[in-house]
Formats: structure tokens, C-alpha cells, sequence
């Protein structure tokens, strides 16, 4: 199920790139608060988020995210949808929407396909919640 996961995430991918936003590396994205930006996330994409860590526990955090270091993401590839998504870029403004509503309900699909119970919040909270509960929600 998570390989079907990445493979939405490459289809976003490719599309982003076809966009051509362009990143300035500021970090903005990962700092929510300050740059008024709500990440929310689904519980299957936290677990993805969780299970991309193996064996290294989830580092601790408050309000920012717990990935985010030295104006840099350190857990790219498990990345939830809303964080590849999202560019500062002004030109790219328009197409975000819409790509993200796109890609969105195949994550939606996803979780009928495979009866997985769907909640959608935000993304650390739901996070903080995951990193300390009974198992992925696939497997509930």
C-alpha cells in the first residue's frame, strides 16, 4: 500500500515539475506558524512519515516540524502530500490548488481501495498522536 502511496507521489511529482515552481531553499514551508501555513495530512500518509523512519525514534518537537533542519527538509521522501505541494513561489500560486485537490482524492481513493479508516488533520498533531499509538492505521 505504501508503494502505491509513492507511486501518487511521483505522478504529483512529475506534474509539480512540470509547473517549474521554484524553491529558494528559506524554509518558510516548514515553519507553519510563521509563515501562516496549516500542513494537514491523512493518518496513512503520517504512517508512511512514521515508517520512513525504521528504527530512529521520532525526534522530539513543539510546534515546528520535527524534520525540519538548517532551512531543510531531512525526511523528503516520506513527506505527506500537502508538503510536496506546497512552493513560496508566487507564479506557482494558481496551480497549487488544483494539483492538490487532483492528487488529493487519489489519496482519498487510496484509503477505499484498501478499507482503511480516512482522518484528515493536521499534520503534527496527527503525528504526535501516530508516533504514540498501537500501529499503523492500515493495520487497525
Amino acid at each position: 500500500m505504501y508503494a502505491e502511496l509513492q507511486t501518487i507521489y511521483d505522478e504529483l511529482g512529475r506534474a509539480i515539475a512540470a509547473q517549474a515552481p521554484v524553491c529558494e531553499l528559506s524554509g518558510r514551508c516548514c515553519r507553519f506558524d510563521e509563515f501562516g501555513h496549516d500542513l494537514f495530512a491523512t493518518e496513512l500518509e503520517v504512517d508512511y512519515v512514521l515508517a520512513g523512519l525504521g528504527d530512529r525514534p521520532l525526534p522530539t518537537f513543539d510546534r515546528l516540524c520535527p524534520f525540519f533542519e538548517s532551512n531543510q527538509c531531512h525526511h523528503r521522501e516520506h513527506r505527506p502530500l500537502g508538503c510536496r505541494v506546497f512552493f513560496c513561489d508566487p507564479s506557482y500560486r494558481d496551480a497549487m490548488p488544483e494539483l492538490h485537490e487532483q492528487f488529493f482524492r487519489q489519496l482519498k481513493e487510496l484509503h477505499e481501495r484498501h478499507g482503511i479508516p480516512y482522518r484528515y488533520g493536521p499534520f503534527l498533531t496527527l503525528l504526535r498522536e501516530r508516533g504514540s499509538s498501537e500501529g499503523p492505521v492500515a493495520q487497525r
